[in-house]
């Protein structure tokens, strides 16, 4: 299969912004990610993955809508969404079954 030369430059494009624009400030946080959250270094580089993954998708994503609505319409609907899901979270808790801000001194007493 030959490629052409916009996809090789689409390849050139998403291939270099992940390597240098995300690994060269995330990785070094991997065990500083695993002390604070007490969690292995596997499930910190796990959620790194995740992250770059989510990341890599997204880019096309918001490149279209940026494209389709405009700048403006894109970063107040951004805003909102973030803060509506933020409050969602603050407000649950954890999505394991609740617990929230409530239960922070238990899970200091635990440790």
């Amino acid at each position: 299969m030959k490629l052409t030369a916009g996809v090789r430059g689409l390849i050139t494009l998403y291939t270099s912004t992940m390597l240098a624009g995300m690994w060269a400030m995330v990785v070094p946080t991997i065990s500083v990610l695993a002390q604070s959250f007490n969690i292995t270094p596997g499930t910190a580089a796990q959620l790194i993955t995740a992250l770059a993954v989510g990341r890599f998708a997204g880019m096309p994503i918001s490149g279209w809508l940026l494209d389709h609505f405009g700048s403006r319409t894109a970063l107040i609907v951004g805003r909102r969404a973030v803060f509506s899901l933020r409050a969602f979270a603050d407000h649950r808790g954890n999505f394991a079954g609740g617990g929230g801000p409530r239960n922070t001194e238990a899970l200091r007493a635990k440790r």
